[in-house]
Order: structure tokens, then sequence, then C-alpha cells
């Protein structure tokens, strides 16, 4: 649960985007939480343990920032934790960390780790002191009504398939993950708010070319050989570098009605999200 002027009902959102890391959200719960917690005693190296009570995977957590005294008087009204952001725009200083947990340890509260790759996951609904949160999905808007056919509307910066982003990304949720384990949060938190553009707003993003790259990669597993893609798309394309996938507005044209180049394009985001997210090997 989440409680404040925006927010009632809190469903663990680090789960709508968790599974862009799979291999390492693995080792993350694996930190973070060892399985079957609720069922043995907490080890002796947790700094933070769990206090054996009923209905203990429930919490109800306090997302805006509280003095000791108001947080004491949330855990009198039966607040059971708090969030503690996470660093984005540096790198983590684990000497930090004794003082952002002392108020929870105080008082016996738990805590997640917020927003540790907003930057990443919402970059297009997002808070900033000088702009909207939604700005730049506003600029793209703005440059696709002054030019129609520039596709340059359509690139997402950064691209959820640009490998530099996604090794800063990697990098970073491992420091939080290591970090943070001998405290045992709740869990750790990608991004509020998330979305491929403003939240779930509809948008042809992704013609990046990290994108597209990973796009026609997908699409050779999918369709095996580039006729059988030309058959369905109903499309001549002679090698698998020149397949480009059909925008929303030219599926809106389509005489023929034959969509399987933009639904396969829409279906990249799901592949996206299931597959090409940070890993560590």
């Amino acid at each position: 649960m989440k409680f404040g002027y925006r927010k009632f009902v809190f469903v663990p959102i680090c789960f709508l985007l968790f599974s862009y890391a799979e291999t390492l959200a693995a080792a993350v719960v694996a930190l973070a939480d060892p399985p079957n917690r609720h069922n043995r005693p907490a080890q002796v190296s947790s700094i933070a343990r769990p206090r054996d009570q009923d209905w203990s995977d429930y919490q109800i957590i306090i997302w805006q920032p509280q003095t000791l005294a108001r947080l004491a008087g949330l855990a009198r009204l039966g607040v059971t934790a708090g969030k503690i952001f996470g660093e984005r725009d540096g790198r983590l200083d684990p000497a930090k960390i004794p003082q952002e947990v002392a108020p929870f340890l105080a008082l016996h509260r738990r805590w997640y780790i917020e927003n540790i790759a907003t930057d990443f996951y919402s970059a297009y609904h997002r808070w900033q002191p000088d702009h909207p949160v939604n700005w730049s999905f506003e600029e793209a808007k703005r440059l696709h009504r002054q030019e129609p056919a520039n596709l340059a509307s359509f690139i997402r910066t950064p691209s959820l398939s640009d490998p530099a982003w996604l090794r800063r990304i990697t990098l970073r949720l491992w420091q939080h993950a290591r970090a943070y384990a001998p405290y045992r949060p709740l869990y750790y938190n990608l991004g509020d708010e998330t979305g491929i553009a403003d939240l779930a707003a509809a948008w042809d993003f992704d013609f990046a070319p990290s994108s597209l790259a990973a796009m026609r990669v997908w699409l050779k597993q999918t369709y095996g050989t580039l006729a059988a893609l030309n058959r369905e798309w109903r499309t001549r394309f002679a090698d698998w570098d020149a397949v480009m996938p059909m925008t929303t507005d030219a599926a809106l044209k389509q005489p023929d009605q034959n969509f399987a180049a933009w639904a396969d394009f829409k279906g990249m985001d799901g592949y996206r999200v299931r597959a090409r997210g940070p890993r560590r090997h």
C-alpha cells in the first residue's frame, strides 16, 4: 500500500519492469531476500531481521520522506515500511547507507529501494525540476506534427536496446543490490511510472539503430528466412538489414488490412521487455 496525495493502492511496482533484468533478478532476489525467509530464522549476517508474525508479506509502505518522529507516529498507526531513493546521478556511496537506514532500524521498520533506473525505464515520464514530467514526450509529438515523415520522433532516448545504457544500468543495479544486501530491503524498484513512451501512451518507439538491430534478430528467430517474412508482411526486402517495421500512420492507410509488419513491431516491445534487459554473465 502506498499513502500520499497521488497514490493510494500500491502493488509492488518493482515487478512491472523487473523482467527487463531476468538474469539479474535472480541474483538481486538472492542477495536481498533469500528464499523461504519466512520459514526459517534470519541469518546472523543480516542487519535488518524481519519479525516473526502472521501476514509478514503484507506491508503498508509510506512513500514520502519522513522525520524519525513522524515515522514513529506512522508506525503506531500500522505503517510497516518506507522507501530509500536509489542513486542515479553518481556513484553509490555505501558509507551513506547506515545513516539512511538508521530511522527504520530504530523503529524496527523495513524499506525498499526506489527508482534505481527511472532515467532508463521512465525517460518520457519523469520528474525534473525545470520541466513538466512528460516534456520529452511532448517534444517527440511536436516533431511528429511538424515532420510526419521524420522517423527521428520515433527514436527513444535512451533506447531500451542501447548496449552502453544496458551496461550502465546493469552495473548500477548490481551496486545497489550488493550495497544494501546486508540490510535485506523488501525489494529493489527499477522505476516509478515506467513506460516505453509516456506511461502507456501509444507511440512508435523505437526506431533507434540498436532497437532495429534487435528487432531484426527477433524476426530472424521468428520467421527463419527472409522469404517467409516477405510472404507474411507482403514486402520485398532484399536483405535483413533493409527490414523496417510499419508505423501506426502507415498501418492506418494499409489498403489490404495486412498489419503483420505493424503487429510484429509492437510485439517486439514485449520481446524487448523479456529479453533485452540488463544482464550480468
